[in-house]
């Protein structure tokens, strides 16, 4: 096995590496195990990066036997971002070279890649201004992750292997944050995913209404009532207080007695308020890239991006009970352009009064959306407003007229029968025609 930490002449080392690789594969794995011994123990980054060179050079070996080497990929695929450029970018080569000579190392690479999305950005790099092009860097944070290696590293793979996109989409919908995890967390993995966006436009019809389903999550955790009970508890200790309250016999017990309810309500305000801090960082990202996006594409792109918006509404948010923020990245869209509004209220009108039979609830909660846009909305054009009432009184017209001729014909079927039963049923018929009269 080479000596790693005495780092012999390049060619010679590259030559004992794959030597080592290739008894592996010929299932003689003594040389194989001390090689991956040497380099787990090893610190020295220089010698590291040479071991990177080394395998770079094996690219053969590695592609035609990918499953041989586990223990070595699990080391090289441990790999952090927040390595000096020179090693990054040698990293890099070696991951790029993997994936486009076997797309065996598709998954593990990107899994790679999009977990260094959680971390902190480092100030200046492409993810940091990426939502908002030309924003000013960020504030330094400690032991920053090189994300423009990693996003370059994503752009290289893709370039050399375009059927690789798929992977990367379920990559990085299985890497997302769960709604527990920090606000942090969270805010730097979507402003790198609508970086990814950015250089892949082509995983925007999936990412986009997956992220609205993300943060529908997350909206539905935040509980408004939280924030004034909590001013109420705050107010009710003062005066508690004031009074000198649980001093008596038996007073610490009261005390005792309620403090596992007050703990759970302080519990579960706070958990409220980190997921409200959550949703602020995320929405803030979405409508800076929004805004963004619809500034810089031409017209049939921006048609696409709302259809896509108003889609991800209908399947997302009309439903989902307690909803209270998300629906803001469609309204948001619909104040860009006259016809995005007209389009929103002539679907939430077709939804609610068309005549396809659909489910009451689905009615009722585009009755309810559409109500609270058009009263709300100042950027509603005076014709959208007009067109809007114009089709919901046409409506409920309608509906008085088929309700009136459905009971006109009830009441002369019980009359009829009324008229023709004799006197055996006489008092049902009668009762059935009060019924219908009424």
């Amino acid at each position: 096995a080479p000596s790693v930490s005495q780092a012999p002449s390049t060619d010679r080392f590259v030559q004992q590496v794959r030597a080592c690789l290739e008894h592996k594969v010929a299932g003689q794995s003594k040389d194989y195990a001390t090689l991956v011994q040497q380099v787990r123990r090893c610190s020295d980054i220089a010698i590291l990066a040479r071991f990177i060179d080394a395998l770079t050079h094996c690219i053969g070996v590695l592609s035609r036997n990918p499953r041989e080497f586990p223990e070595l990929l699990s080391f090289v695929f441990s790999f952090e971002w927040s390595a000096p450029d020179d090693f990054a970018a040698r990293f890099m080569s070696l991951v790029t070279n993997l994936v486009s000579s076997n797309s065996y190392y598709a998954v593990m690479s990107f899994e790679m890649l999009v977990k260094a999305f959680k971390k902190d950005l480092k100030p200046g790099s492409e993810a940091a201004a990426a939502v908002v092009p030309g924003a000013p860097p960020a504030v330094p944070a400690p032991a920053p992750v090189n994300i423009t290696y990693v996003h370059n590293t994503v752009k290289s793979i893709l370039y050399l292997a375009p059927s690789a996109s798929p992977v990367l989409l379920r990559v990085l919908e299985e890497q997302f944050p769960h709604k527990r995890l920090s606000a942090g967390v969270h805010e730097a993995y979507l402003r790198n995913l609508l970086c990814v966006l950015n250089y892949v436009p082509a995983l925007r019809a999936k990412l986009i209404p997956f992220v609205i389903t993300k943060l529908i999550d997350i909206d539905v955790e935040i509980r408004l009532e939280d924030e004034e009970e909590e001013e109420e508890e705050e107010e009710a200790e003062e005066e508690g207080e004031d009074d000198g309250a649980g001093s008596g016999p038996g007073g610490s017990g009261a005390a005792g007695a309620g403090a596992t309810v007050e703990d759970a309500e302080l519990t579960s305000a706070e958990a409220s308020r980190a997921m409200a801090e959550k949703l602020d960082l995320a929405m803030d990202l979405m409508f800076q890239y929004m805004a963004s996006w619809f500034r810089d594409s031409g017209a049939e792109e921006q048609q696409a991006m709302f259809r896509l918006l108003l889609s991800a509404f209908e399947s997302a948010v009309l439903l989902t009970h307690r909803s209270k923020y998300t629906q803001f990245l469609v309204f948001f869209a619909t104040s860009l352009d006259a016809s995005f509004a007209d389009a929103f209220v002539g679907r939430l009108v077709d939804l609610s009064c068309g005549i396809d039979l659909r489910p009451p609830i689905v009615r009722q909660s585009a009755a309810a959306y559409l109500a609270s846009f058009l009263s709300r909305a100042a950027f509603v054009h005076e014709s959208t407003l007009r067109s809007a009432l114009y089709y919901l009184l046409h409506w409920v017209h309608g509906y008085l007229d088929r309700f009136e001729a459905a009971l006109k014909d009830a009441v002369e079927r019980a009359e009829s029968a009324s008229e023709g039963g004799g006197g055996g049923g006489g008092g049902a018929q009668q009762a059935a025609l009060a019924r219908a009269r009424e």
